[in-house]
């Protein structure tokens, strides 16, 4: 890949659930790819490209979605959102079929292109893990890790909690390409964290239990020859700000002005982190697998499948190409005999078209598919496109498809359209164009910066909607109270509602009884009942029979007196 580009791409792991109890993905795959109507690409039994270019497939036992690679440039993080959005919306779509089937978000993965010469993955986490926690972890998480994708790869990938909100996706995207992309010129970031939180290699376990106000032990280094390195304690929130504040002027050349603010406000308070979310983790904890590190069923945390119902643009030309790819892929819409080839892999940075009995076409890196995508996004008709990608994969059986673009844009190619070659000169310069520049941060003084974020984090209240959820410290840095104190309140809360539902299910079961015994009562042999009946009326009778001839012996003014014989026999008979 060209080192003057670098992509970004999500995934998002999921546990899936039938009803309440969590069940392996394999186990309903087959059924639901069996009954799944839309256009997609099979990649292998267990995995497939849908039409909006986002993959699905089985991640050992569980749902995983990602995105194809973003190209850094301004606006690149919410294109990348927008495109988990739509993965996350496929996976709906593909699970639809079973209604009851449900997800809950388990861990994110953030893929960037690894153009340095060396592999800084731990450099880099001793340096920024804090800030990059504080947007990828929340309160209750095992930690953060970065890591080389695969050996000889060409990006890193960092591995956080499932992150559910677009704008802190957003948000989190962005700060992690603007510290990579000048990560390498920029290596003398005087703050490093201290090992005691390092788990192995680059990975560290979650250091900000207390959210923003956890206290790190750091170490500064000396900016100048002469200057020793010292320890100190900072909170989490002034390490926040002064990564921001090292890294922001390469994160300006990547984000738009609302990227930007939006940042700002996650680092500032104004907007509410995972990691602030203090109530509603409290709550998780006492759902979660100690050994898994998975929530147990819970109806407070299943993925808000309404959030999903939008149907949104492709953002980017590559998602177009590969939303065109699914279409051409596709047996039942497509004549095979127009399109004598089908997709045999897609990676990252490259898709092998195999050529039926001819030989196969390889698109080896994302400007060329980008170029391809954006080439092919001009024409508006569905027959146009694929009819335009048939002619440009017969143009060149036997060369990269980078040279024949350069052919084409300069004119050489005599069999391509005025209008084709018009659209490929225009992407061409597009496409190839340099995005990155390389950023040099200037020294500044570090210490002088800590003492006047930790005064500011005195005096910080955040405004949050719900004062409760919020650790804020006071003039003393003492909390109002602890994470431990918060959790152990939710328990007291599930407690309460443990004993509610005992209350209520112990009345359920009474009515249950005393419904049962209604019931066999009900059902006894009617010849019983009769008996009873009239055992009950027979006795009331004789006693009423009884007194009323008592009565009429000592009445002598009654004139018939035989009269009511009759009527008290008809009762007993009845």
């Amino acid at each position: 890949m060209d080192k003057k580009f670098m992509y970004a791409g999500i995934e998002n792991e999921f546990q899936i659930f039938d009803k309440e109890k969590e069940i392996s993905f394999h186990n309903v795959w087959d059924n639901l790819y069996k009954q799944y109507s839309k256009v997609h690409i099979s990649i292998s039994k267990t995995a497939m490209r849908t039409t909006s270019g986002t993959a699905i497939y089985i991640d050992q036992e569980s749902p995983e979605v990602n995105t194809p690679p973003i190209r850094i440039e301004p606006g690149f993080a919410t294109k990348a959102a927008t495109a988990l959005y739509l993965a996350r919306k496929e996976l709906i779509d593909f699970i639809a079929p079973n209604p009851n089937l449900n997800l809950i978000g388990y861990s994110t993965h953030w893929n960037i292109s690894n153009n340095m010469e060396d592999n800084y993955a731990y450099e880099i986490m001793e340096h920024v893990a804090p800030a990059l926690a504080m947007f990828g972890l929340n309160p209750i998480s095992s930690g953060i890790n970065l890591r080389k994708k695969d050996e000889g790869s060409s990006r890193f990938e960092l591995l956080t909690d499932y992150i559910e909100e677009e704008e802190q996706t957003t948000s989190m995207l962005l700060l992690y390409a603007g510290i990579i992309t000048c990560f390498e010129e920029n290596q003398n970031f005087p703050l490093t964290i201290n090992r005691i939180y390092l788990k192995q290699e680059s990975r560290f376990n979650n250091m900000l239990l207390d959210g923003r106000y956890s206290k790190l032990e750091v170490i500064i280094e000396g900016m100048k020859p002469n200057q020793y390195t010292t320890r100190t304690i900072i909170s989490a929130q002034t390490y926040l700000e002064i990564t921001y504040d090292y890294f922001k002027k390469s994160i300006q050349k990547i984000g738009t002005p609302t990227e930007i603010k939006t940042l700002e406000a996650f680092i500032a308070g104004k907007k509410k982190l995972e990691m602030d979310k203090f109530h509603k983790y409290a709550h998780a904890s006492q759902h979660k697998d100690e050994k898994t590190l998975n929530l147990t069923y819970n109806p407070l945390f299943l993925l808000n499948k309404q959030k999903y119902q939008e149907s949104r643009p492709l953002p980017t030309s590559h998602m177009a190409l590969l939303s065109l790819l699914a279409n051409t892929n596709n047996t039942n819409t497509i004549p095979p005999n127009e399109f004598p080839w089908q997709i045999e892999k897609i990676n990252w940075d490259e898709i092998k078209i195999a050529d039926i009995g001819v030989e196969i076409t390889r698109i080896e890196n994302i400007p060329e598919q980008e170029l391809l995508g954006e080439v092919l996004s001009k024409y508006q008709k569905k027959e146009t496109k694929i009819k335009t990608l048939t002619t440009l994969l017969k143009e060149i059986p036997a060369r990269r498809i980078e040279s024949t673009i350069q052919y084409a844009a300069h004119n050489r190619i005599p069999t391509l359209t005025k209008q084709l070659k018009s659209q490929l000169t225009k992407a061409f310069q597009k496409v190839y164009s340099p995005k990155i520049p390389k950023v040099k941060i200037p020294e500044y003084n570090i210490t002088a910066k800590i003492n006047e974020l930790e005064q500011k984090v005195i005096e910080f209240q955040p405004t949050l909607e719900e004062e409760e959820e919020q650790l804020y410290i006071t003039k003393t840095l003492q909390r109002e109270f602890t994470f431990s104190q918060v959790k152990k309140r939710a328990r007291g809360s599930i407690t309460q509602e443990f004993i509610l539902r005992l209350f209520f299910s112990t009345a359920i079961m009474g009515v249950g009884i005393w419904a049962y015994k209604l019931h066999v009562k009900i059902n006894e042999e009617p010849q019983i009942i009769v008996e009873r009946k009239e055992n009950i009326i027979y006795q009331q009778l004789q006693q009423l029979k009884e007194q009323t001839t008592e009565n009429l012996k000592k009445n002598t003014t009654l004139s018939q007196p035989a009269d009511i014989t009759p009527t008290i026999g008809y009762m007993i008979q009845f």
